[in-house]
């Protein structure tokens, strides 16, 4: 049997801590882990999963990356899917945002919304009405309405 390249991942949760999919425990937020190809492709069909970025690990390569790391080290743009060929960047996002973002994107790249979402589906993220308006608010801002330099 062929052994599987692995892969860098960043991953962003909408979910709880402890969230599993494809054998992986994920934290709230944002995620680095090394999955096979197979793990990545059930992660890109979870709807509650964002992936940011991927990369190639080298065999060989010091295999103790996986788990959470710090926000500010990891790159912000998303090459998951993307609205109108417009790439999420939530490196001008509030932090405490981003799994909102996120999961607004995601459910926007699934069927174009015509409103804003109510707090409940979030897909089991627990969303505040502020929280919510602020993410919508930033979403339509940045990502609907933006207009490139």
């Amino acid at each position: 049997m062929a052994k599987l390249s692995l892969l860098a991942a960043v991953i962003i949760s909408s979910m709880h801590t402890g969230y599993r999919r494809a054998g992986i425990a994920f934290d709230k937020g944002e995620n680095t882990v090394e999955v096979d190809e197979i793990q990545l492709a059930k992660i890109e069909q979870d709807h509650n999963l964002l992936v940011q970025s991927t990369e190639s690990i080298e065999p060989g390569a010091d295999s103790s990356s996986q788990g959470n790391v710090d926000a500010d080290s990891v790159d912000k743009s998303i090459t998951g899917p993307s609205v109108d060929d417009v790439t999420l960047d939530l490196s001008h996002a509030p932090k405490e945002l981003h799994a909102i973002i996120a999961a607004v994107h995601a459910k926007q790249c699934q069927e174009p919304l015509t409103r804003k979402p109510n707090c409940d589906e979030f897909g089991g993220l627990k969303v505040s009405g502020a929280d919510r308006d602020a993410a919508w608010a930033w979403y339509q801002d940045n990502v609907i309405n933006h207009v490139p330099d």
